[in-house]
């Protein structure tokens, strides 16, 4: 083998090691495996479903209504993050009646629920920069019903997969 192969070698030895570096990098950057610990996603997710979210989904647009995002605890006061549905956006009114989730004046049609919230809330407009989250299992979750609509900022990132075994 002549000294230019040898070197060429090594080269395209070195090759799959800085593409795995840039990739790790990438996904730690890009990607966040998150736990689910409890039940209040109940029943989209389970406690210990494994998630997937993008920790860039927001870097150019906000959290959209259906979007399930994992929220920065410690700005709540929280021991863990916690994962809730954003159910309003800036401007958006918010109220429960009856057990039926109102937006904007217009009863929210949520197939992703089990059971119908068993208290009332006044109607309230959600902030500039912020959202109203609700975990699914709407009777046994805290969310903004709790401690108000949250600043699009304590958002970590957005569930883009799940990996239910």
């Amino acid at each position: 083998m002549t000294r230019h192969n040898t070197k060429k070698r090594r080269i395209l030895d070195i090759i799959p090691i800085i593409i795995s570096i840039l990739l790790v990098i990438g996904i730690n950057f890009c990607f966040q495996l998150v736990l689910v610990n409890g039940d209040s996603m109940n029943p989209t997710y389970q406690n210990n479903d494994f998630l997937i979210s993008s920790k860039i989904a927001y870097k150019n647009h906000s959290p959209q209504k259906g979007d399930i995002v994992i929220v920065d605890g410690k700005s709540k006061d929280l021991d863990i993050d916690i994962i809730k549905r954003v159910v309003a956006t800036a401007g958006d009114t918010v109220e429960i009646k009856k057990g039926q989730l109102i937006i904007n004046d217009k009863k929210v049609k949520e197939d992703y629920i089990d059971e119908t919230m068993n208290k009332d809330m006044h109607k309230m407009t959600v902030k500039k920069n912020t959202v109203f989250i609700m975990g699914d299992n709407r009777n046994h979750s805290i969310d903004s019903r709790v401690f108000g609509s949250i600043p699009v900022q304590d958002i970590m990132g957005k569930v883009i997969f799940d990996l239910k075994f």
